[in-house]
């Protein structure tokens, strides 16, 4: 799952990619730590839309979603049922 902030400026994938291309290198995206689904995940977002985002990886996904949620973290991409 690619979760966004609320706060963050798109609201839709079209926008968000389009946002990123804009300013590449601007924003990170967390995941919970190197070889995760999350990151493996987020880096074939990244080269299928051909966006450059720094990836930032956490020591688990529990500390990026409370990064997420408190908003510290604007993007993440986490394995399908983490939140349920």
């Amino acid at each position: 799952m690619l979760l966004l902030h609320p706060s963050f400026v798109t609201k839709t994938v079209t926008e968000f990619v389009a946002l990123i291309k804009a300013n590449p290198g601007k924003f990170n995206i967390v995941s919970g730590g190197v070889g995760t689904t999350g990151h493996l995940a987020g880096e074939l977002f990244k080269r299928t839309a051909g966006l450059e985002m720094p990836h930032v990886p956490y020591r688990g996904e529990a500390p990026a979603l409370i990064d997420m949620v408190s908003g510290h973290v604007q993007v993440i991409v986490c394995k399908h049922g983490t939140l349920i």
